[in-house]
C-alpha cells in the first residue's frame, strides 16, 4: 500500500474529522419513537423476550431521513418489507436442526442480496446492514416453530409504526423534505461562489443542486404554487452557479442573496417570490410543474429516476457495481461469520455484521477509514456499554438505554462514525440483553473480538475484492461529457445542457472514486479537469443565449 494512501486515511485529522450535520434532530427523535413505542407496550405485557422482533422492524424508520415524503413513502414501505422478510427467513433458519450450519451462509446471502438492492435502488444509509442484521439476530436466537408467526407479525406491526412515524411530518409540513433540500443547495452554491477556485466546492455545489432538483417533485392539487418558488430558487441558484465568476463583487452578492433565501427556507415561513426570472429559469420551472417524474426543464439538473424494478434488473449484471458490491459484501460476512464460529466466540453473527458495516463505504479508502473508526468507536463503547448495563438492573432501566441510544447514535453518525459506535455498541449490547440476559462480561468480550473479526474480514475483502474497472468507468464519463458538450454547444438538442450537466456531477464522483483505490492506475487527471472546463463553459454559454441575467 502506498504511503501516501495510508498516511491520508489513517491521520488522526481524517478519522476524527467532523462532518457539517444539519436538520439531525428531527430524524433522531423520529428513530428513538421508533422504538421507545413497541418496546414500552411488550414490557406492560411483560414480553420482552420479543424485543428483537419490534427493534429490527423499527430500524425500517432509519431510511429515507430526507427523501420527499412521496419517495420518502414508497422507501420505508419497501425497507419495512425486506425487514419482516429477513426476520422470517432468520427464524426459519433458527427452527431448523441445521441451524448452525445454514445461519451463516443464509445471513451472509441475504446481506449481499439486500447491499445489492439497497445500491440499485439508491436507499442510501445504513442500505443493507439492518436487514442482515434482521436476518442474524433472528437466526441465532432460540426459537420454536409457533414463533414464527409471532415474530413476523411483531415485526411487521413495528414496521409499519415506523412508517407512520417518519410519514408523520407531512401533516404539518408536506414540503419540509423539498424546502430543505433547496436551502442546502442555495448554501452550497453561496459557498462555491464565495471561494474562487475551489474544484471541491464547485463539485458540492452542483451536487447540492442536483439532488434539490431530484427533490422538487411537485403534487397536483396541493402546494404546487409552494414547489413552484422553491424551482424558481434553485434554477436561480443555478444561473448564478454557472455564470457569476466566483469571488467577484457580482459573485458575492449573489452568494449574500442565496444566504438570505436559504435562511428563509429553513423557517416556518412562506417561501420567498424570486424576481425576474429568466427565460430559461421559467421554462425550468414549468417544466417541473408539468413533468414531474421526468428531467424536464431547460436547467433541471436532476435525472428521471428508473423505475425500481430496472433498477434491480440492470444491478443483477455481473458488470455492475452493484453486483460487485454485493459480492464483496456476502464474501466478507460469510468470512468473517465462519471465522468467528470456528474460533468458537459467541454471538458470531457480530462478525458478520461489523463486515458488513464497514463495507458500506464507496471507497476502499473510506472502507479502511471505517474499519479503524468501527474498531476504535466499538473498543470505546464497550467501555461505555459495560458500565451502562452494569447499572441497568431492571427491563425499564434497558428499555431506557437503548432508546437513548438509539437517540445518540442516529445524532452522531451523520458527524462521525467512530463516534456513532459510542453509543450503536450500547444498543446493540442493550437489546441482547432484553431479549436474552446474559453476563455483561461475556457479552462485552463478545463483542470486542467479534468485532475485531469482522472488521478484518470486512478489510481483506475490500482490497481482495476492490473494483478494478474504476478507470474504465472515469474514462467512459469523460467521453460522455466531451460529447454532450459538443451537443450543448450546437444548440440542436435544447436537452443536452441538462444531460451535461448531469454527466458533469457522474465525472467527478467517479474520479473520486478511482482516485481513492489503495493502488490506481495513473489517472486522466488532466483530461478530467479539461473535460469539466469545456463542460462548465458550454453550459454558461447555453444559459446566456437563453436571457439568463446572472452576468
Amino acid at each position: 500500500m502506498r504511503g501516501t494512501f495510508a498516511r491520508a486515511v489513517l491521520h488522526p485529522r481524517g478519522l476524527l474529522h467532523r462532518r457539517p450535520t444539519d436538520a439531525a434532530l428531527v430524524p433522531a427523535i423520529r428513530a428513538s419513537l421508533a422504538q421507545a413505542v413497541p418496546l414500552i407496550g411488550l414490557g406492560v405485557i411483560g414480553r420482552l423476550d420479543l424485543a428483537p422482533a419490534a427493534g429490527l422492524g423499527a430500524f425500517a424508520g432509519l431510511y429515507g431521513r430526507d427523501e420527499p415524503y412521496r419517495a420518502r413513502a414508497v422507501t420505508l414501505a419497501g425497507m419495512g418489507v425486506i425487514q419482516v422478510l429477513g426476520v422470517l427467513v432468520g427464524t426459519l433458519v433458527a427452527i431448523s436442526p441445521q441451524r448452525h450450519l445454514l445461519a451463516i451462509p443464509v445471513v451472509a446471502v441475504v446481506a449481499g442480496l439486500t447491499t445489492l438492492y439497497c445500491d440499485a435502488v439508491r436507499t442510501g444509509p445504513p442500505a443493507g446492514l439492518f436487514p442482515a442484521y434482521a436476518c442474524a439476530i433472528a437466526a441465532f436466537l432460540p426459537a420454536r416453530p409457533a414463533d414464527v408467526a409471532v415474530r413476523v407479525g411483531l415485526t411487521a406491526a413495528a414496521a409499519a409504526l415506523a412508517w407512520g412515524i417518519g410519514m408523520s411530518g407531512w401533516l404539518v409540513r408536506p414540503h419540509g423534505p423539498q424546502r430543505l433540500g433547496a436551502a442546502r443547495a442555495l448554501e452550497a452554491v453561496a459557498g462555491a461562489l464565495g471561494a474562487a477556485g475551489d474544484a471541491a466546492a464547485r463539485h458540492r455545489a452542483a451536487l447540492g443542486l442536483a439532488r434539490a432538483w431530484n427533490a422538487l417533485d411537485a403534487v397536483p392539487g396541493r402546494g404546487v404554487a409552494e414547489v413552484a418558488r422553491l424551482a424558481a430558487w434553485v434554477a436561480r441558484a443555478e444561473t448564478a452557479f454557472r455564470l457569476a465568476p466566483a469571488g467577484t463583487p457580482g459573485g458575492l452578492e449573489h452568494a449574500r442573496v442565496l444566504t438570505g433565501a436559504a435562511r428563509q427556507l429553513r423557517d416556518r415561513g412562506p417561501v420567498p417570490e424570486v424576481a425576474e426570472l429568466s427565460r430559461a429559469e421559467a421554462g425550468a420551472v414549468t417544466g417541473l410543474l408539468l413533468e414531474p417524474q421526468l428531467a424536464a426543464g431547460s436547467l433541471r439538473l436532476g435525472r428521471a429516476r428508473p423505475t425500481r424494478r430496472a433498477a434491480v434488473r440492470a444491478a443483477l449484471s455481473p458488470r455492475s457495481p452493484a453486483f460487485r458490491l454485493g459480492l464483496r459484501v456476502g464474501a466478507a460476512a460469510a468470512l468473517a461469520g465462519t471465522a468467528a464460529t470456528v474460533l468458537g466466540l459467541g454471538h458470531a453473527y457480530w462478525a458478520t455484521l461489523t463486515a458488513v458495516a464497514v463495507l458500506q463505504a464507496a471507497t476502499t479508502a473510506a472502507t479502511l477509514q471505517r474499519t479503524v473508526q468501527r474498531a476504535v468507536g466499538t473498543g470505546l463503547g464497550i467501555g461505555v456499554g459495560a458500565v451502562v448495563l452494569s447499572a441497568a438492573h431492571t427491563p425499564w432501566a434497558l428499555i431506557a438505554v437503548l432508546v437513548v441510544a438509539q437517540l445518540a447514535a442516529e445524532l452522531l453518525m451523520p458527524v462521525n462514525y467512530g463516534l456513532a459506535m459510542l453509543a450503536v455498541t450500547p444498543l446493540a449490547l442493550a437489546l441482547v440483553a432484553l431479549a436474552t440476559p446474559t453476563d455483561t462480561g461475556v457479552l462485552v468480550g463478545d463483542r470486542l473480538l467479534d468485532t475485531a473479526i469482522g472488521a478484518l474480514a470486512g478489510l481483506a475483502c475490500a482490497l481482495v475484492l476492490r473494483d478494478r474497472r474504476g478507470r474504465d468507468r472515469l474514462a467512459a464519463a469523460v467521453a460522455n461529457c466531451r460529447t454532450l458538450t459538443a451537443e450543448a454547444g450546437s444548440g440542436g438538442d435544447t436537452d443536452a445542457p441538462r444531460r451535461l450537466a448531469v454527466a458533469l456531477v457522474d465525472l467527478r464522483e467517479r474520479y473520486d472514486v478511482a482516485a481513492a483505490e489503495p493502488w490506481p492506475d495513473a489517472l486522466p487527471a488532466e483530461e478530467v479537469l479539461a473535460a469539466e472546463r469545456a463542460g462548465h463553459e458550454a453550459l454558461a454559454a447555453a444559459l446566456a443565449g437563453r436571457g439568463s441575467p446572472a452576468g
